[in-house]
């Protein structure tokens, strides 16, 4: 399915969860919002379940009234995408982006190994496409890819991903995504909290010993959205940086809620997300990616 996304040209969600035992109920999503106080906390996928779909808030405590299901068809789509070998529209000279699972985390707790194995083992042969698969459980992820792949790596056309929105959870998470061997990882400080700051000398030294650094790409935006947390320029400006530095891509997504300076409040931009593309700082309007 198309997408807005910035980063992606396509969205595929190949799970979807309903009651359990309950064929009359409507499909929707779950998910068990590991980073509840940071990233987590205003997810926009929540909301449209809770209103559109089964109608469970995203908890742990939900866990066991949910059962996760195939969507045949939308791997089915995917599979004649890929046999059609279309090119990204919004990134020349890449195959299409898709955006996997934007409605839920593969490796959350709820879905077990037998699941992920029937999605891994579509996605594997999908190599006309790059696909974007990020995770707020990174630990999890790891295991779970040296089990399945061991010392070869993933096939080139993924692209492995976690969120990161405060600077605990990225120092907690990073050498979990660093230890993958995949050709492209990235992070996505979205949304973006605080002040985040990369350990470079060391990101560059392992990029000299392993010729790749921790993460090859970000992508980087604040939150938007009723109830959004405020992201400050500067943060998205260090950020932007510290990549240049770091010789890491960049994609600057929006700017999210503006700060207050100086006890006076600033609207700034006229777009609800936080900036339309052109309105950006011009040092900020960056969307790059690896080719």
């Amino acid at each position: 399915m198309k997408t807005n996304i910035e980063y992606a040209d396509e969205v595929s969600n190949p799970l979807f969860a309903r009651l359990k035992g309950d064929e009359s109920s409507k499909i929707g999503t779950f998910c068990e919002k590991p980073d509840k106080n940071g990233t987590c906390e205003n997810c926009w996928a929540e909301v449209l379940n809770l209103r559109f779909g089964n109608k469970l808030a995203f908890d742990k405590s939900n866990r066991d009234k949910i059962e996760w299901l195939k969507r045949e068809k939308e791997m089915n789509r995917l599979v004649m995408r890929n046999k059609q070998k279309p090119m990204s529209a919004k990134f020349p000279g890449l195959p299409l982006v898709v955006f996997c699972c934007d409605t839920f985390d593969i490796f959350q707790p709820s879905i077990s190994d037998e699941m992920r194995d029937w999605v891994f083992n579509n996605y594997d042969y999908l190599t006309n496409l790059i696909l974007l698969i990020q995770t707020t459980y990174p630990a999890k992820m790891n295991r779970y890819f040296k089990e399945r792949y061991g010392n070869d790596g993933l096939p080139s056309h993924y692209r492995i991903g976690m969120s990161a929105g405060t600077q605990d959870f990225f120092d907690r998470n990073i050498n979990h995504l660093k230890t993958i061997k995949a050709k492209e990882k990235y992070v996505i400080f979205e949304p973006l909290l605080e002040q985040i700051t990369f350990n470079i000398p060391q990101m560059l030294y392992d990029a000299n010993v392993n010729k790749q650094p921790h993460f090859t790409f970000a992508i980087v935006g604040g939150e938007s959205g009723h109830g959004a947390r405020i992201c400050r320029e500067e943060w998205i400006r260090s950020i932007s940086n510290q990549c240049k530095q770091s010789g890491v891509f960049v994609l600057i997504k929006q700017m999210g809620k503006e700060s207050y300076y100086k006890n006076v409040k600033q609207t700034r931009f006229t777009d609800t997300k936080g900036a339309k593309f052109d309105e950006l700082p011009l040092d900020l309007q960056i969307r790059e990616m690896p080719v």
